[in-house]
């Protein structure tokens, strides 16, 4: 049979470029769902964003955000697995990548980025101060 043409997963636009006003973080990421979690030995109820990019030198790299380095294959797009899934920003749950950008968009340059992220299954707290989004 021919493949079928699937509409891209509508998680994923989460991934695109926040607005250059506001605080920014510097990563990219997809929403994690239970055949990505499974790929990563994690409860497939979990919940989170998964970082798929981390901006060299951005205040995500800083912070010591990994993103994914070993590929899987979710429904014919290739994405990235083993790297850490944003779970709490700020006391708030993170479920989808929309709940991360959402909270940053609500910052500035300068605050304090508390997040919680699942790191090799465990619970680790990361902080980052957001920056400006550099010009190019």
């Amino acid at each position: 049979g021919q493949p079928q043409a699937t509409p891209a997963p509508r998680g994923n636009q989460g991934a695109a470029p926040q607005t250059a006003q506001g605080a920014w973080l510097g990563v990219a990421g997809i929403d994690l769902n239970g055949d990505l979690a499974g790929a990563m030995n994690l409860d497939e109820n979990q919940a989170g964003a998964l970082i798929q990019q981390v901006v060299p030198n951005s205040p995500a790299a800083k912070a010591g955000l990994k993103a994914g380095a070993e590929d899987f294959d979710l429904n014919g797009e290739t994405v990235k697995v083993g790297g850490d899934v944003v779970v709490m920003a700020n006391g708030k749950n993170v479920e989808t990548m929309q709940d991360l950008v959402k909270i940053v968009q609500g910052m500035k340059s300068g605050d304090k980025l508390n997040l919680t992220v699942l790191r090799a299954g465990k619970e680790v707290k990361v902080t980052a101060t957001l920056a400006t989004r550099p010009a190019n």
